[in-house]
């Protein structure tokens, strides 16, 4: 396990200002979690440590023969934590944010490992923040995601009324009270972060993102993108497979990952369906989808079909945490 490194905890210039109207790169902290990272991090982490004050390193349990590459990622702007196993997304990124709540600053955000930053994705963001109404209110500040290997644009969830959404385009300017943003790439406030209690912990990766979100949307909290700032996105294993005129983009999980999306889902259905009538709507939708494009592209459909029932059972039981 690598341990943390000796590090000044002096406090950003900015102050953590409840009614903030202006954000720079020294209010903000990087939080980066990684687990058996592949060799573009060190280029990923100097990219995002060039554009804000500091960058808090989670190593989340990778193994041994990975640990010289995580530690080559250190320098005085990048502290390096570990943990002795693999905790999950959630409490990895608690930690960070705890972290770099300690450091005071007001701002963090969560990238993942293979996630690239644009020279000036931050600069971007804060002159994004200036345009926002309510900025006290803003939980997350996201920019738009690009997906690199996949000629497939980025849509926004968001609702219309009752259970019709629409999935939106973020083309210039703001997009705002937006539904749902992924974890990479969100720039967080701090304090509310801490307010809300983080991320679940028991969810242990899927549905981590969506799950805070709904949650900050419940409490009447902010969600916005901003369009001109650009994060290069890798989504895993997927790859564009065409059937017929349709495209389409498998994401080639194994069982575990399905049962624990499975579990998850049922999980979020109970808890924010009848709250949200528009992202349960979508969820369906896409749900069917999903599970259509495992069944026709796929292999092991069979253990993964059962993953998913153990899942579903899972989640009506309330059973939870890491394979349960």
């Amino acid at each position: 396990m690598i341990s943390e490194m000796s590090m000044d905890t002096r406090k950003p210039g900015s102050s953590r200002n409840i009614e903030q109207t202006s954000l720079c790169s020294a209010d903000i902290c990087g939080v980066v979690v990684v687990y058996n990272p592949g060799k573009t991090l060190a280029e990923n982490v100097e990219r995002l440590s060039s554009q804000v004050s500091r960058v808090v390193l989670i190593d989340n349990g990778s193994k041994t023969e990975y640990h010289s590459r995580i530690e080559a990622t250190a320098s005085q702007r990048v502290e390096v934590l570990g943990n002795a196993r693999n905790l999950g997304i959630a409490a990895a990124l608690n930690q960070g944010l705890r972290r770099a709540d300690e450091l005071g600053y007001p701002w963090a955000i969560t990238l993942d490992q293979d996630s690239r930053p644009t020279p000036d994705m931050i600069e971007r963001l804060c002159d994004a923040f200036g345009c926002i109404g309510e900025p006290d209110r803003l939980v997350i500040l996201a920019p738009q995601i690009f997906n690199l290997g996949l000629d497939k644009p980025t849509y926004y969830l968001k609702p219309r009324f009752g259970p019709f959404y629409h999935r939106a385009r973020c083309q210039e300017g703001i997009l705002e009270s937006v539904s749902t943003v992924i974890t990479s790439g969100s720039l967080i406030n701090v304090d509310i972060f801490q307010k809300m209690g983080g991320y679940r912990e028991d969810f242990f990766m899927d549905y981590v993102d969506t799950e805070f979100c709904l949650r900050a949307r419940r409490e009447g909290y902010n969600i916005v993108v901003a369009c001109e700032a650009r994060l290069d996105h890798v989504l895993g294993n997927r790859k564009e497979v065409r059937v017929g005129r349709l495209r389409m983009y498998p994401t080639y999980h194994s069982p575990q990952r399905w049962y624990t999306i499975s579990r998850n889902r049922i999980t979020m259905i109970r808890m924010y369906a009848l709250r949200f009538p528009h992202w349960f709507a979508y969820e369906i939708v896409a749900s069917w989808y999903t599970l259509a494009r495992m069944l026709l592209l796929e292999r092991d459909r069979a253990k993964k079909i059962r993953a998913i029932w153990r899942g579903f059972l899972d989640g009506l039981r309330g059973k939870m945490g890491e394979g349960a």
